[in-house]
């Protein structure tokens, strides 16, 4: 729909995961800046509005860009449940139950709620 090529499909795929890994190396001092509570919810949220903006581009730039800013969020969500897990959890042997439950489970019910709200949002807007 875009007229975009093969090449450009090539680097909306990638530029996710880099800005991804981004967000994993700055993750820590802001969460250690903001609360790992507060980074949590903001890039889940923040994710919903970039979902958005994923499906209503008017061109391929605002599409990359949009790709890049919703693989921040990942980054910075998934490092952030860690941390708050880490520090919230009494022993290891709970630790590791409980990053299981949190990455097993909660990436994939944040990720069904942010696309759900998105849609919403969508209908709503668009």
């Amino acid at each position: 729909e875009l007229g975009v090529s093969t090449l450009q499909e090539n680097i909306l795929a990638i530029i996710m995961y880099l800005s991804m890994g981004v967000a994993v190396i700055t993750s820590s001092i802001l969460a250690n800046k903001s609360g790992e509570k507060l980074l949590l919810l903001l890039s889940l949220y923040l994710s919903i509005v970039f979902a958005v903006a994923c499906a209503v581009v008017p061109n391929y730039y605002t599409l990359l860009l949009s790709r890049a800013l919703t693989g921040l969020c990942v980054g910075l969500n998934l490092i952030a449940i860690g941390i708050y897990l880490a520090k919230n959890v009494s022993c290891k042997h709970v630790l590791n139950q409980t990053s299981f439950l949190f990455e097993g489970l909660a990436v994939p019910i944040g990720g069904a709620w942010v696309s759900f709200l998105g849609w919403l949002l969508l209908d709503a807007f668009g």
